[in-house]
């Protein structure tokens, strides 16, 4: 898990922006470090927002984050395979971003 939130931050210093959908998610990952955090309201802004920009997809591992990361990976080429692998690890125990500080603290 470190390893990814390592490659997250590595990104974020290359000018990604990481897509998340709400401020609990946000405040996650700014206490990470991740400064490059944008929060998700509605496809018409976020592709407007984020045409031509790098974007990583760090939605909650339930059917609406997964329908926004596939929309937003189609759309705008966005990366979701940190987001698939985070939840790899984790699925069994927590489907939402705003939980993955517990597993960082364990």
């Amino acid at each position: 898990m470190e390893k990814l939130i390592e490659e997250m931050k590595s990104r974020d210093e290359d000018g990604w922006i990481v897509v998340v959908e709400g401020i609990k998610d946000f405040e996650v990952l700014k206490d990470l470090g991740i400064k490059n955090v944008y929060i998700f309201n509605g496809y018409r802004r976020a592709f407007s927002d984020l045409f031509g920009k790098k974007v990583v997809v760090l939605t909650d591992y339930d059917e609406k984050g997964i329908e926004i990361a596939k929309k937003l990976k189609e759309v705008l080429n966005a990366d979701v395979e940190i987001m698939k692998r985070i939840f790899s690890l984790i699925k069994k125990d927590a489907t939402k971003v705003e939980e993955l500080k517990h597993f960082l603290e364990k």
